[in-house]
């Protein structure tokens, strides 16, 4: 008794509170549920680092699109893809990152919604407009049960279903700061006992520039966007044992770029006095610039029968299509480079804004459909032995043409990259298997879960490169001065397999407290890299990357679960890594390349605190901290080992804190409750590129000072919300509104959310590129319930 006393009393002190009293049954923290494994299982019985966000805390942290998830996920950044579409999503986890979002490529975090994979990153900001029951995010390799493209991890979005209790309502109005809205509508419709609907709608409009930065040019405000999506399921009991859930998602939207700001250059560029990394609340924009659109659509079913006590057969089905004309936007300063996407209606030469643009141009467009099937076994034969099996398959077809013009005022000079047209198919399937044991030694404390699992995958790519186009400007008209390069086109095919097992081993101390150790396997497929110049090597691809993950964890709970903590920590080794480096065949010019051309190392650190004080308080902590070491890096036709020149820094300390607060009756008509979160992030790179070419463009120019201008400064930002929740609006109390007041960035704080190095303007240019992050925004929400 006196050693838990002694820990209460530390644990009290570490969050500089502490309880008045202690006592039995005064409060407690509750059960989560998840299907990390297939199966429904208490959070703390599975070997993997997970944190999950339910309904009410999704309300509670007003997360209405996955980047508002950025602060409350520890180890896992989300980021608007460069060049920052507010639609398409920058994922890392565990320190593992993306190069692009083309349709050649695939994501290192593999993200399911209802079951069913994503695999585009496109489009997916905008799926967690639906009326969601709980977002899972299960942090390292998930090779086993979820397969491919979970190098990283993975990301489960568990939406609400339709039940048979009657008519529930829901109805959320939020108005907030720069003329943003968002409107949540969700019904669920009994039917008859034997069929249930739900219907949700949501739409959210910012109509201003979160960052606040306005746009002085003739153009539009940039940062703006408009959403509206609507989800309709159905679930159906033709018999007591059998469930069937359809679902469907539709989402549209309308958006205007954030702008990528210059925020310093070293002496390579002649211009850099124009680039300062001073917050500005003004900058020049392009003229008339249409607004990019993106839809996403897709139908799930699900079917889970109860064959017996010990067994469960599901089917997954899903078919997702999506469709995007997207326009990139920067913000240029005169004299420098800039950047914008045709069409649009005027390009501003030095002196002008009139000059009419070229009528070949045209947007980035990319087209998109997938299908999957899954069927799933999970039984359990008794109660020391329990097994997940299944086979699955996916195909995913895709078009994508980029387009970008790429213009200097100080020389009168534009360059038009007309697009590379490139039909994508990617095809794969597997099989896989995972049983967990406890064999009857140590009284059954003993826990062994083997897995494996075997997938092929197949790629393909055609391939047309229409070559550029470069334009001399004048006051009031262009004329063509070089080009078009020469068409190319041709065909690409990729194709293997891979067998990944894992292991845990878990010792159950007692009904609270569990010790892990596991070694998983995991790897990413392989791919195209179309913004490769040299379109033969294009062609040739990349083979997967493959990683090694062995962690260790304790999950434990105590006095009578007030207090959770888990704790990871890992080791990952990475293997033919997939590295985005310098062409060491190209002299005078950076030009990036992918190859497998790494081997590298990440060691972690995951702690995750939970602690009901009181009935009434409740404090949290989540922390991440993680170390890379590069091994080796060789560029293909070299046997050098560059790695010294890599200079990629991961954010070695991101943590929140939170604290939740009920008052006590104050005579208020509802429950009056507080939240409050402090979230923080160390410095980190923005990409994974040296900067140094062999030709000695950048003679002294170290991979360092390099690292310096892909460096995102380390930031911390403050959240809270106030609000009083069910207040009573029936005489029988079956409908209750609730009321709250948020602030983010609640200081006002004004950071850089992203840095990268160099310029997408044909090469690096010892530029460092921003993203200036939302400035404070003060929102008010109603919620009405029955």
């Amino acid at each position: 008794m006196f050693q838990k006393k002694m820990i209460h009393t530390m644990i009290c002190a570490s969050f500089v509170t502490c309880a008045s009293a202690w006592a039995k049954g005064e409060a407690a923290l509750e059960e989560i549920i998840v299907t990390a494994q297939k199966r429904a299982e208490n959070v703390q019985d599975v070997p993997i680092s997970i944190q999950t966000l339910d309904a009410a805390a999704l309300e509670k942290n007003v997360i209405v699109s996955l980047t508002d998830m950025r602060s409350q996920a520890p180890g896992v950044t989300i980021n608007n893809f460069p060049l920052a579409q507010e639609s398409t999503l920058f994922i890392t986890m565990r320190g593992s990152q993306q190069f692009s979002a083309a349709v050649t490529l695939d994501q290192p975090v593999a993200i399911h919604l209802n079951g069913v994979y994503l695999a585009r990153s496109d489009g997916l900001n905008s799926v967690t407009a639906a009326d969601l029951e709980r977002v899972e995010i299960l942090k390292g390799p998930q090779g086993t049960l979820v397969g491919r493209n979970a190098v990283a991890g993975a990301v489960n979005i568990v939406t609400a279903k339709p039940t048979f209790d009657g008519f529930h309502f829901k109805q959320q109005v939020t108005v907030a700061t720069r003329d943003q809205l968002v409107t949540k509508t969700a019904a669920n419709l009994p039917i008859t006992d034997a069929l249930a609907a739900r219907i949700s709608y949501l739409h959210k409009s910012i109509d201003e520039p979160v960052n606040g930065i306005k746009n002085s040019g003739p153009g539009p405000e940039l940062g703006t966007s408009q959403t509206d999506a609507w989800r309709l399921d159905f679930r159906w009991k033709p018999a007591s044992m059998v469930t069937v859930d359809y679902g469907y998602d539709f989402t549209k939207m309308k958006l205007q770029d954030q702008p990528f700001v210059c925020l310093g250059a070293t002496t390579i560029l002649a211009n850099k006095a124009d680039c300062t990394s001073d917050y500005r609340s003004t900058l020049t924009g392009v003229s008339a610039q249409p607004d990019s659109e993106i839809e996403v659509e897709g139908h799930t079913v699900n079917v889970d029968w109860v064959a017996s006590d010990t067994l469960t057969v599901r089917s997954i089905t899903g078919y997702r299509k999506l469709t995007e004309t997207y326009y990139k936007n920067m913000i240029y300063s005169s004299g420098n480079y800039g950047y914008i996407a045709g069409p649009v209606t005027s390009l501003p030469p030095a002196s002008s804004v009139t000059v009419p643009m070229p009528a070949s141009s045209v947007p980035s467009i990319v087209n998109q459909d997938q299908i999957s099937q899954e069927f799933q076994f999970v039984g359990r034969p008794s109660d020391y032995f329990n097994y997940t099996a299944g086979l699955y398959y996916f195909e995913e077809k895709g078009y994508e043409a980029p387009s970008q013009y790429s213009y200097r005022p100080s020389a009168n000079s534009a360059t038009l990259i007309r697009p590379h047209q490139a039909w994508a198919r990617n095809e794969s399937w597997a099989a896989y298997g995972q049983f967990s044991w406890r064999p009857d030694v140590l009284s059954r404390k003993l826990e062994i879960v083997p897995g494996v699992r075997y997938t092929r995958d197949t790629r393909d790519v055609s391939v047309i490169d229409n070559g550029i186009v470069s334009y001399a400007l004048d006051a009031t008209s262009y004329r063509q001065s070089l080009g078009p390069t020469p068409t190319q086109s041709g065909s690409g095919h990729l194709t293997g397999s891979k067998v990944t097992p894992s292991l845990s081993v878990m010792y159950h101390f007692d009904d609270q407290m569990m010790g892990y150790g596991k070694i998983v396997k995991g790897y990413r497929t392989g791919g195209f890299n179309m913004g490769d110049g040299n379109l033969a090597r294009a062609l040739t691809g990349f083979s997967p990357e493959t990683l090694t993950s062995q962690e260790l964890g304790f999950k434990g709970q105590f006095f009578e679960n007030r207090l959770r903590t888990n704790l990871a920590y890992f080791v990952m080794d990475y293997k033919d890594q997939q590295m985005q480096i310098a062409d060491p065949q190209v002299v005078g010019r950076y030009t990036a390349i992918i190859a497998n051309a790494g081997k590298s190392q990440i060691k972690g650190l995951e702690l995750e605190v939970a602690y009901a004080v009181t009935k009434n308080l409740r404090l949290g902590l989540s922390w991440t901290r993680l170390d890379l070491e590069y091994k080796k890096v060789v560029a293909p036709g070299t046997t050098t080992n560059v790695a010294s020149r890599f200079y990629r820094k991961l954010p070695k300390n991101n943590y929140t804190v939170n604290v939740d607060y009920r008052f006590p009756d104050l005579g208020f008509p509802g429950r009056l409750e507080a939240h409050l979160d402090y979230s923080h992030m160390d410095a980190q790179s923005g990409s994974t590129t040296d900067g140094i070419t062999q030709g000695g463009v950048f003679a002294g120019f170290t991979a360092t000072k390099f690292g310096e201008l892909d460096l995102t400064p380390a930031y911390s930002v403050w959240n809270g919300r106030l609000a009083l929740n069910g207040i009573s609006t029936a005489p029988d109390g079956q409908g209750d509104v609730s009321v709250g007041l948020w602030a983010k960035n609640l200081t006002d704080k004004k950071y850089l959310s992203y840095v990268m190095a160099g310029a997408p303007f044909g090469g690096i240019t010892g530029t460092a590129l921003g993203l200036w992050a939302p400035r404070r925004t003060v929102g008010f929400d109603v919620i009405y319930r029955f």
